[in-house]
This record gives C-alpha cells, sequence and structure tokens, in this order.
C-alpha cells in the first residue's frame, strides 16, 4: 500500500486535546487514550482529509528542523500505527467542505 497517495483524516471515533504542547487522544469505542508529544500534535491536527502525507511532511519540515529522509520514515511508522489502532481513516480523494457547497 502507498501510504502516500492517500489523504488521512481523523477517525470520528477519536476525541483529542491538546494539553500543553501534547496531544491526548480517547478512541471513543475501545476506551483507549493515546499521547503525542509535539511534533505528534502537529501531525494529528494536519490530518484534515485534505492533504496527502507529503503535504503534511512539508509542514512539519517547515515547523522542526528535521532530515527529510527520517521524517519520511518517522511519518509512515506513525500512520501506520494509528492505522492499526483506528485513529485515522484514509481516501484516494480529497474531503471536500461540506459548508462550501
Amino acid at each position: 500500500m502507498d501510504l502516500w497517495k492517500y489523504y488521512f483524516s481523523k477517525n470520528g471515533k477519536v476525541t483529542w486535546r491538546t494539553l500543553g504542547t501534547d496531544c491526548i487522544l480517547l478512541h471513543l469505542k475501545s476506551g483507549i487514550y493515546y499521547t503525542l508529544n509535539e511534533g505528534g500534535r502537529l501531525f494529528w491536527e494536519s490530518l484534515d482529509g485534505k492533504r496527502k502525507l507529503a503535504e503534511i511532511q512539508e509542514i512539519i519540515t517547515h515547523q522542526y528542523e528535521v532530515d527529510a529522509e527520517t521524517l519520511k520514515k518517522d511519518l509512515v511508522e506513525l500512520i501506520q500505527d494509528m492505522m492499526r489502532e483506528d485513529l485515522v481513516e484514509f481516501d484516494e480523494s480529497p474531503r471536500i467542505d461540506s459548508s462550501v457547497l
């Protein structure tokens, strides 16, 4: 599966809150909590269904001084973990904002 061609969004079954620079996620169905550090929070906040991973990688690269290849590897690992935990949804087409229609 080529993760770089998909548009990712937060799963509607997940609620979240910012806590300082971190982010706490709660999967409402499983009841499991997850904690993301500041970089993970920025990644999570970028999952709007309108950006591919490459675009999110650019956002994070501009925010932090990080090696592009290391970040790419880390993002793949993170999104795979989030998929496994049912925290994200994905589609081959970008999400359309229905309030604009």
